[in-house]
């Protein structure tokens, strides 16, 4: 979705935000957001040096008491891709509520995913202390639904062990991506104590 707004009226002494899709292969369906307090004129930089992994060339160019329709300017190369910091955050959430009995293993039920995005982190939060594994698995609508075969964690499930929550943002082994319309399942691998958790996957998309 893009928001067009006055420039002038944009420049005040609060904030001003502008972002640019960019649909290059290598920086597909990021987002780029510039902030600033609106006390001062932006200057021009380098326009055209190229995008690389630590810089971002960019310029919007007032003259303070004339500062209608203008716009930002970003340009690069594209061969490299916009840091994590720049993408929208979102958590795939799913709870597994045992009611009054502590939860018992399997399957425990499906999400469809409506958007491509990343896992960066996974975190499970539980209503008492205990010990909790949790396998997740993905695959296609067409091949609904996914079984162990199809686990994206490498090992590593979300898990918790005589605590009441975790998180893990290092995913080794872990297949993070995730298309759109994928289909993703939960599955207790073991389980003592605990009676309700939610297993929350944040992604960057």
């Amino acid at each position: 979705r893009t928001t067009q707004m006055d420039a002038h009226a944009s420049l005040t002494a609060t904030s001003i935000h502008a972002s640019l899709i960019v649909t290059d292969t290598a920086v597909k369906g990021r987002a780029l957001v510039v902030q600033g307090d609106g006390t001062a004129d932006w200057a021009l930089t380098d326009a055209h040096a190229a995008l690389t992994t630590t810089s971002l060339t960019s310029a919007l160019i007032t003259t303070g008491s004339a500062a209608h329709g203008l716009s930002l300017v970003v340009q690069g190369d594209g061969t490299a891709d916009w840091s994590a910091a720049t993408m929208d955050k979102v958590s795939i959430a799913f709870i597994v509520n045992g009611g009054t009995s502590v939860i018992t293993p399997g399957v425990k039920g499906f999400l469809e995913v409506p958007f491509d995005c990343n896992i960066d982190q996974a975190t499970v939060l539980a209503n008492q202390s205990g010990d909790l594994v949790v396998d997740v698995w993905k695959d296609t609508f067409a091949n609904f639904p996914p079984t162990n075969a199809d686990t994206i964690t490498g090992g590593s499930e979300p898990t918790i062990s005589s605590a009441q929550s975790s998180q893990d943002s290092t995913l080794s082994g872990w297949t993070t991506g995730i298309l759109a319309g994928d289909i993703v399942g939960f599955n207790v691998d073991s389980i003592l104590n605990v009676h309700r958790a939610t297993i929350s996957l944040r992604c960057a998309r």
